[in-house]
């Protein structure tokens, strides 16, 4: 049986990481995981063996192709992936990586003007496994590679600077096409799924007040709350809303529950579905935040003329 760890969407476009445990990839892993499925593969077998080790991961998942992400002795078997089968790689990425492996009877220099895959090559300034020299020689053989000397950076430089790791390798997976249109498939359900239950005046109201630096958040709500749990087939939309009203309540969070009073009567609910979850959440959360939760009621019914 085949030795891998499994992470995210099994949905999404498959990423696999190469070369390190999860322990390592930790902070990559959680980056990815929302709008990917991550595979993890270590070996210390020689570059095509662990290559073949990757494909056959696929294979017993179901993957044709997949973003390859290498890290030190992992991009040797990437890099024969991408210069071999390039029919199983969306995009290729080098950390800390050679041209050329240690292993005596595998030169991955040769194989560098084969690779097609758009690639992204990292290197750590103060790396002394892997010089910096040495990845930026894997970066000029591939043609129209994109290179990155992150400085201060060791051989870990993916756990040292996860961060900056973490923002290069989603902006590169999100240019090569597949994820970014997974993500705007989750945005389309989630944008039709928050119009159905806000609706729409308030949607357009928050869009058209969305600014640079407030986008990328409307983008994350509207992918996972609207586009994922809301979407959910588990729970019909009207227990969602009153477990959403039940929850507000509870938390206090007033300016949410406000909001959700009003769609939820506008969407025809009936008051007296109102007046039993307060009561229930009066009896289980506290009677201060149930009052609060009664005033906002009344005054929603009294501003929509219910």
């Amino acid at each position: 049986m085949l030795e891998y760890e499994r992470h995210g969407d099994p949905d999404a476009p498959t990423v696999v990481l190469a070369g390190s445990d999860g322990a390592a990839w930790a902070a990559q892993i959680a980056a990815l995981s929302p709008d990917a499925e991550v595979i993890v593969v270590d070996s210390s077998a020689a570059p095509e063996e662990f290559a073949a080790r990757i494909l056959d991961v696929l294979d017993e998942i179901g993957v044709g192709a997949a973003h390859l992400v290498g890290h030190g002795h992992g991009g040797a078997p990437v890099q024969w992936i991408a210069a071999h089968r390039p029919d199983r790689v969306h995009t290729l990425t080098l950390l800390c990586a050679p041209a050329r492996s240690g292993s005596p009877e595998w030169d991955g220099r040769t194989d560098l003007a084969r690779i097609v895959a758009p690639t992204l090559v990292i290197a750590g300034a103060q790396d002394r496994e892997v010089a910096p020299e040495a990845a930026r020689e894997a970066a000029d053989g591939i043609a129209d590679s994109e290179f990155h000397l992150l400085d201060p950076g060791t051989h870990l430089v993916h756990v040292e600077q996860a961060g900056r790791v973490g923002v290069l390798i989603r902006r590169h997976l999100a240019r090569s096409g597949p994820l970014e249109r997974y993500r705007s498939a989750a945005v389309d359900v989630g944008m039709r799924m928050r119009r159905s239950v806000l609706g729409d005046a308030h949607v357009d109201r928050a869009t058209a007040q969305a600014t640079e630096f407030t986008a990328p958040f409307q983008d994350f709500i509207t992918r996972t709350a609207w586009g994922d749990i809301w979407a959910r087939p588990g729970l019909d939309h009207h227990t969602r809303r009153l477990l959403t009203l039940a929850i507000l309540t509870a938390v206090g969070n007033e300016h949410e529950l406000d909001m959700h009073i009003r769609a939820a009567l506008r969407a025809g609910m009936d008051p007296d579905e109102l007046i039993e979850v307060f009561l229930h959440t009066a009896v289980y959360a506290g009677v201060p935040n149930s009052n609060r939760a009664f005033a906002m009621g009344r005054q929603a019914l009294a501003d929509l003329g219910v």
